[in-house]
């Protein structure tokens, strides 16, 4: 396993010239030459391309079809056919963090996803999580609860517009989902979000793209891609960003972020990465007033990073909630295609090794619309202020934060004067919700547990869903609906029946309660009855 530092150096080392490099020409004549006369070397090569564009087709369609895979799917083409046409140098500045998610096959020449698991919660629940006391609040969790070299995707259960948030700016933001990966002490994070706007008059005000836009005249444009703002699932007052940040678990710093804009056919970029911001000026003194501006536009965006950094704690909310959770089986886009392994081989579309016609999906709901009014905030993350990473030429040594030896990169301790504060994460988030509070409260009781036992909570859904969900679990018989009630606000009584019920529960993370079932109608009535006058 590798650190981002190692893996950035051995690209920079194999890196061959580009189209728009003096070196291009020569490169490929010399290319050419060695392949003509060396038929082995031909053949070789040509099934070392079956074999990597089988993988690729394998993974584009082996996703849960979820939100985030599906949008994270679009970088290993994207990435793939970069390089495979121009090599290293051609790979997007969003790459820097992205790369993180992905495992280089040096035989194939590929850039491969790294092993899956997808997760689907609330965010009311998440956030009535991390503004409570019942989470660690620090990043030590990660270290070794979380596998090196997997991607941890969670999606949401319920609409993203239930929950917005914004700051002072009034610029305001939906988040839909988040993917994860973790490698030694560096933690990269892919979100999906997006940010309010016109679409239809955002898109209008587009201009058209020119070589320019791209840094590389040898990039175009994909020509079946409209130029639009694309909006993030369909809603016409929400355009689709994407975040990519990396963490140091080490350090508790943000160490590099960027955000992505969809337009269709293109994604500009907004980034603090301070030593790509240099190299992109090429040099040029009057650099100062292009970073403070960029640094200034990203800093607009702090609410929605304020969630991206939160998503951290999602494994712990999982452990901690574990007994709550169900399994579900979701298909795959893989699963219609007919081919049985002894064909693999033969027809060489697909990969057998990556070939999922379904996949396991973690689901955690508990119900709960209740809207968050504890403080949001970043806890012991900061953005990393005191100095930026320096890319060195292959084979240089440099420092690292703490001045041990480094290859090929070095750290630059300079106070970052376009920030304002030592600890520029925002806490002054504010989320607004739009849902509706009606629901039911119910009492169920599965006939494998004591006669006194009972689950009492509350749905949104109707009673007969929830039972059913729950019956999913693994567990002897089916949960059966004892009784339920319709409320006018299932989130206050559930809290006042919880309260009430204190002293009956069996465990306080469950909402289990041993309780004479009469004895519990006694108490449910009234608060029921006092909610709903």
């Amino acid at each position: 396993m590798t650190t981002s530092t190692d893996r950035h150096r051995h690209y920079r080392q194999f890196s061959s010239p580009t189209p728009d490099s003096p070196f291009y020409d020569g490169f490929i004549k010399y290319y050419q030459e060695r392949f003509q006369n060396d038929p082995k070397a031909q053949k070789a090569s040509k099934e070392k391309y079956i074999q990597a564009v089988s993988i690729i087709n394998t993974q584009l369609k082996n996703g849960a079809g979820l939100l985030v895979d599906s949008e994270f799917r679009y970088f290993l083409t994207e990435f793939n056919a970069r390089n495979f046409e121009y090599g290293f140098a051609s790979l997007p500045s969003a790459f820097n963090i992205l790369e993180g998610f992905f495992n280089w096959r040096k035989d194939l020449f590929l850039f491969q996803m790294f092993p899956e698991e997808d997760y689907l919660f609330s965010s009311f629940d998440f956030i009535d999580f991390v503004t409570s006391d019942k989470h660690s609040k620090s990043l030590e969790y990660l270290k070794d609860s979380i596998d090196d070299e997997v991607i941890y995707s969670y999606n949401l259960l319920n609409d993203p517009k239930e929950l917005t948030f914004k700051s002072d700016n009034e610029k305001e933001f939906i988040f839909a989902g988040v993917s994860m990966i973790k490698r030694k002490d560096e933690i990269d994070l892919f979100v999906v979000a997006g940010e309010k706007c016109d679409v239809e008059e955002e898109s209008k005000k587009l201009a058209a793209l020119d070589k320019s836009d791209f840094g590389r005249s040898y990039i175009k444009p994909a020509e079946e891609r409209k130029r639009e703002v694309v909006p993030l699932l369909n809603y016409q007052d929400y355009r689709k960003i994407f975040l990519y940040l990396r963490v140091n678990l080490d350090t508790k710093t943000i160490d590099t972020r960027y955000i992505q804009k969809d337009e269709g056919n293109s994604l500009p970029t907004i980034t603090d990465d301070y030593d790509m911001l240099v190299r992109s000026m090429k040099g040029e003194k009057k650099y100062d007033e292009y970073i403070k501006n960029s640094i200034k536009e990203i800093n607009e965006y702090d609410p929605i990073f304020e969630v991206a950094y939160n998503c951290l704690y999602l494994p712990e909310y999982f452990d901690q909630n574990e007994d709550d959770i169900v399994v579900e089986e979701h298909q795959t886009d893989l699963y219609q295609e007919k081919i049985r392994p002894s064909v693999f081989k033969k027809d060489k579309k697909f990969s057998p090794e990556h070939f999922l016609k379904t996949k396991d999906v973690w689901t955690l709901d508990k119900n709960n619309k209740a809207k968050p009014t504890n403080p949001f905030s970043a806890g012991e993350l900061k953005i990393e202020t005191s100095g930026y990473w320096k890319n060195l030429d292959v084979g240089k040594q440099g420092k690292d934060k703490k001045g041990e030896v480094i290859h090929n990169k070095t750290w630059v301790d300079q106070t970052l004067s376009w920030y304002e504060t030592d600890n520029p994460t925002i806490h002054n988030t504010q989320i607004t919700t739009s849902s509706n509070k009606s629901g039911y409260i119910y009492i169920l009781h599965n006939p494998g547990h004591p006669v006194n036992l009972f689950k009492i909570g509350l749905t949104t859904k109707t009673v007969e869903e929830r039972a059913k969900q729950l019956s999913g679990t693994p567990s002897v018989d089916k949960f059966l609906i004892a009784h339920s009630w319709l409320v006018n606000d299932c989130v206050v009584a559930e809290k006042r029946i919880h309260e009430a019920l204190d002293k009956f529960r069996i465990n306080e993370r469950r909402e289990f309660f041993q309780i004479e079932f009469s004895e519990a109608l006694k108490i449910i009535e009234p608060i029921i009855a006092d909610i709903n006058k």
